[in-house]
């Protein structure tokens, strides 16, 4: 069976973002300064004021301060000039990074994965805020361990998904049917700096699977209604995925 040594892998996500207001109608993400504002009591900290490594020990940097350094070396000399100069512009972009979320936890479905969930370090964590309603999310993955390359394969193509592609059904030992998302992992944990867990989504549920399918039927309807409606630009009624909602939305 073919390994890899060590998988690392980036996640990103680009999103509108919206606010809605007290009609309940969707509009405009306001201002860098106003987003800024909406995260300082949050776990993302601006990127411009992060803390480096202790300027005491600059001849011992940890691992981490390492990669972070090499990381904004390259970001920065890979782009020509014109592209520096919007992407380093504070008054276009804002950057937001987060250090509490240490390792993700993922079940993969499919024919012959394994039951137990893969673990991989969580590198980084950014979230970048284009003036005026662009988002992104990007996350950087490196696995713990060696992989099979079905499982290295299977991670690839499930974890980078925010919502179902489709929905699937199976039957339990009970033969009652459980809905779940096509290609789509069976449960994603994101776990903080003591092992604890930060949030989880969609997990196996075998114990309400009539619910699920019911949650999983309204949202193809609610897509379906809003795509036959000219003219709308309000956002579509996506199952986002929880540990994505949960970076995203908080």
């Amino acid at each position: 069976m073919r390994t890899i040594a060590s998988l690392t892998t980036h996640i990103i996500i680009p999103f509108r973002l919206w606010l809605v207001n007290q009609d309940g109608k969707y509009v405009g993400a306001g201002s860098l300064k106003d987003f800024e504002e909406r995260l300082e009591n949050s776990q993302w900290d601006s990127k411009n004021n992060a803390v480096k490594h202790n300027p005491n020990d600059e001849d011992n940097p940890s691992d981490e301060d390492l990669y972070r350094d090499s990381h904004d070396y390259q970001a920065y000399n890979y782009f020509h000039p014109f592209v520096r100069r919007f992407w380093y512009d504070k008054n276009k972009v804002a950057r937001f990074q987060r250090t509490d979320i240490k390792k993700l936890h993922v079940r993969l479905s499919g024919f012959g994965m394994p039951s137990d969930p893969i673990e991989f370090e969580v590198k980084q964590c950014e979230l970048i805020r284009f003036d005026p309603h662009i988002g992104l999310l990007h996350i950087s993955l490196k696995s713990t361990g060696k992989l099979p390359l079905s499982i290295v394969q299977a991670s690839l193509d499930q974890i980078r998904r925010i919502y179902p592609p489709y929905f699937d059904s199976d039957r339990n030992n009970k033969k009652e049917e459980i809905w779940k998302g096509g290609h789509y992992p069976l449960e994603v944990r994101l776990i903080g700096k003591k092992g604890e867990l930060v949030t989880s989504s969609f997990p196996d549920n075998e114990q309400d699977s009539k619910a699920e399918r019911n949650k999983l039927l309204e949202t193809a309807q609610s897509f379906r209604k809003k795509r036959n409606e000219v003219n709308s630009y309000e956002p579509q009624s996506y199952l986002w995925a929880e540990h994505w909602r949960y970076l995203t939305v908080e």
